[in-house]
């Protein structure tokens, strides 16, 4: 099973991961993390970022739909 992580980063804080089990989960965790950065108001800007696990089909990335679609929009 894929894990999907989130990553917070600050320039005072540091770096924290945070693993889901699912892209869901990873995506409400983001809102949570992002809702309470916003509520801090202390003026330190956070990136919070969603890594992608990889696919068990081994695609190469020029294959990727995904990769195609977004070249389409281009």
């Amino acid at each position: 099973m894929n894990r999907w992580s989130v990553l917070l980063r600050s320039e005072p804080y540091g770096e924290e991961s945070f693993t889901y089990p699912t892209l869901d989960e990873a995506l409400d965790g983001i809102k949570r993390l992002a809702n309470a950065a916003q509520e801090e108001r202390d003026g330190i800007e956070r990136e919070i970022s969603l890594c992608v696990p990889p696919s068990r089909r081994g695609r190469r990335a020029a294959e990727d739909p995904a990769v195609q679609r977004e070249r389409e929009h281009l």
